[in-house]
């Protein structure tokens, strides 16, 4: 309690502690016939609903058969409700007693035990924890007889009643949920009764009444945690700035099928997709926000990032981590409920093995890079410094791609043991690994902080915040773009400098946008995903032969763009190198006899446009980015089409015939231009004289 009540004397304190102890076990008196009398009625709605069930045609109708169990879900939800009010107001008991008995502590002379005792001893029988077992398993039987009944009665309704599939998963997707969250709640009331009053004790004791009671004018309403996002927003869709990541298996069955013509799977594909990226690989976003949700807590960008929301208070994190938990088991049910329904079971349960696979060493490493980074921190070494586990991270996050990628190449009707569904594969995770080193590098900017004479220059220092120790993986890229950030005395970084609006925040400072070195992460995944795309692209327009000499002339054009994209600082000189580059392996694959020729730009211009995009971005650029300000990038990459084009008409034609092509382009007047008329020339002015006079 936020303030100390004052105790009144012993004779007012025994007649407060009797009379709470008298309602407290009117209150008990009162549940026990409510609980009976709520058992009564779920037998008998129960049993309405198994007669109705049971008459075949003559029988309820459908609709009202899968939402009829909802009446006794919800009359056994407030049994359970008013259970848990039995075990908290049970320990209250139990406390009241002991109090009691400091006032006659002398035994009851005909039973040898201590007044006000009815409570402690009526538990030492029916607890679930130390009570009688004979008498533990009666107890048991009420519970295991109420989920055969209930639950055999749903699963009834589902197998024997319904005859589509779709109405089976909808039953699944709604009772399996609320199934689980009953069993929860229901360990909670009885064997972990305990933990529940703890943790009813806890809350309590912590609650400030000048806070927690509605004031005459104010506002009651609950709200975030200043700077996050709503918890049912975060469940719903937990990583809306990943959604660019869906986009590469879509992409790579795309191509695939337009090379190969299998447009067939494309249901299927659609499916498996949706489930993949919607369910599936959102469980692993959401288990990696479960465990760094004491770093997202504290970030600058914590309203950008949209991560799991943490809460104003220490119960509203657990609240949001279980929530989060709950609702990560619930997804992978439902991915595997829509592959029974559609008939994809086998490739959904792969995708679910898939992704557990790739989390558990990517979660591993993570780990151990960050306990490596302690260790060094502790013995006086940089903890920034790149190591085994930190490379071990940057490569296991091309797994994810890999698997999008392939899933993809698969149903666009490429066999993944096809030398191009191989290269396609690899190229997709190498361009992955690309794509997550570059927003790593822009991310430990967010952790740093500049100092007075602003984030560049010869004497420019960088303060890393201690959040950044604990991500290795992610901060040891400040080193490859020329920045080492030291660690701040305690007089250096006030606690101000957590703030987004902080003007020395160096998430606002595009660290990539200079030229920079072939030996950096992403510049060498660039490279190997670009020779990679070269001849993908080629093998995906000719589906007729490999053509070694074309493929070794598209490695050279691409070597020459990447080499390019590298050096150049980000800016217009990445635009033409990246449209004249696809030009020139769109035209290679047309002289090589290619029906689709298109396709062999494709591969390089995904992979050096996301490149070329977060070098000229800053970490802010991307938190913020939306799809309006696509504006200005679109219109700088006209502009370089527009500079090409210019420069092969001025080499292929004449003066005359490109002024007659852009006089004549839509929007002009069309009219060529006539010849100037002569014109007489001005009369000559007499000079007036110095009089005045005309």
């Amino acid at each position: 309690m936020s303030a100390a009540q004052p105790v009144p004397d012993d004779g007012r304190r025994l007649e407060i502690l009797l009379k709470d102890y008298e309602l407290a076990r009117m209150d008990d008196r009162s549940l026990n016939t409510i609980q009976g009398t709520a058992f009564n009625v779920i037998a008998v709605v129960v049993g309405v609903i198994a007669a109705g069930a049971s008459s075949g045609d003559r029988g309820l109708p459908v609709a009202i058969l899968i939402g009829a169990p909802l009446v006794p879900v919800a009359m056994l939800a407030y049994v359970l409700w008013l259970g848990a009010q039995a075990t908290v107001r049970s320990f209250y008991m139990r406390g009241l007693e002991a109090e009691l008995k400091k006032y006659s502590s002398a035994p009851l002379t005909s039973l040898k035990i201590p007044p006000a005792s009815l409570v402690e001893l009526t538990t030492v029988v029916i607890s679930m924890r130390r009570g009688r077992r004979p008498l533990l398993l009666v107890t048991n039987l009420i519970f295991v007889v109420v989920a055969i009944g209930l639950g055999g009665l749903i699963v009834f309704i589902a197998v024997e009643r319904i005859q589509e599939n779709w109405q089976r998963a909808l039953m699944g997707a709604v009772y399996a949920p609320i199934g689980l969250l009953m069993l929860w709640e229901t360990l909670m009331a009885t064997v972990r009764g305990r933990s529940l009053f703890q943790y009813a004790a806890d809350r309590f004791v912590t609650l400030d009444p000048e806070k927690t009671l509605p004031k005459a004018g104010g506002n009651a309403r609950a709200t975030t945690h200043k700077g996050e996002r709503g918890i049912l927003s975060y469940l719903f869709y937990p990583r809306p700035e990943e959604w660019t990541k869906g986009l590469f298996a879509p992409i790579a069955f795309g191509c695939a099928a337009w090379a190969t013509g299998e447009w067939g799977a494309l249901p299927a594909f659609i499916c498996l997709w949706l489930t993949l990226d919607l369910l599936i690989y959102q469980v692993r976003y959401q288990l990696n926000d479960v465990r760094g949700i004491g770093e997202d807590r504290t970030h600058a960008e914590r309203r950008s990032r949209s991560r799991l929301p943490a809460g104003s208070t220490d119960e509203e994190t657990r609240r949001n981590v279980l929530l989060s938990l709950a609702v990560a088991a619930a997804r992978i049910g439902a991915a595997l409920l829509i592959g029974w329904w559609t008939g994809l079971l086998a490739p959904v349960g792969v995708l679910v093995l898939l992704v557990l696979v790739i989390t558990i060493p990517y979660e591993f490493l993570r780990g151990r890079s960050a306990a490596m980074a302690r260790e060094a921190a502790r013995r006086g070494r940089n903890p920034l410094d790149t190591t085994w586990a930190v490379a071990g991270v940057w490569m296991t996050v091309s797994l994810g791609y890999a698997l999008r990628g392939g899933l993809g190449v698969d149903l666009g009707g490429l066999a993944l043991t096809d030398p191009t569904a191989i290269l396609a594969t690899t190229s997709i995770a190498v361009f992955g690994t690309m794509f997550v080193l570059l927003t790593w590098a822009l991310e430990a900017t967010s952790y740093c902080r500049h100092a007075k004479d602003g984030p560049t220059g010869p004497g420019a220092t960088w303060y890393r915040l201690p959040e950044l120790e604990r991500k290795p993986n992610v901060g040891a890229m400040l080193a490859f773009a020329g920045k080492n950030p030291v660690k701040p005395g305690p007089d250096v970084l006030p606690e101000g400098w957590i703030a987004l609006d902080d003007a020395r925040y160096c998430g606002r400072y595009p660290i990539l946008r200079e030229s920079s070195r072939l030996r950096t992460p992403w510049n060498i995944a660039l490279m190997f995903s670009g020779l990679l795309a070269a001849p993908l692209g080629v093998r995906l327009a000719l589906m007729d032969g490999p053509r070694p000499l074309v493929q070794a002339a598209g490695v050279a054009l691409v070597a020459i763009g990447v080499a390019v994209l590298i050096r150049a600082r980000a800016g217009w000189r990445h635009g033409v190198t990246i449209v004249a580059v696809a030009a020139a392996l769109v035209m290679l694959a047309g002289f090589a006899g290619s029906g689709k020729p298109f396709l062999a730009g494709v591969p390089w211009l995904a992979a050096s446009s996301l490149y070329a995009l977060c070098r000229a971005s800053s970490y802010r650029d991307l938190k913020v980015f939306s799809p309006s300000e696509l504006a200005p990038h679109i219109k700088r990459l006209g502009g370089s089409v527009r500079l090409l084009g210019q420069l092969l008409v001025a080499l292929v034609l004449t003066k005359e015939t490109a002024t007659l092509l852009r006089d004549a382009r839509p929007g002009s007047s069309g009219q060529r231009p006539s010849a100037p008329t002569p014109q007489a020339p001005p009369p000559q002015q007499q000079p007036t004289p110095a009089g005045g006079g005309t």
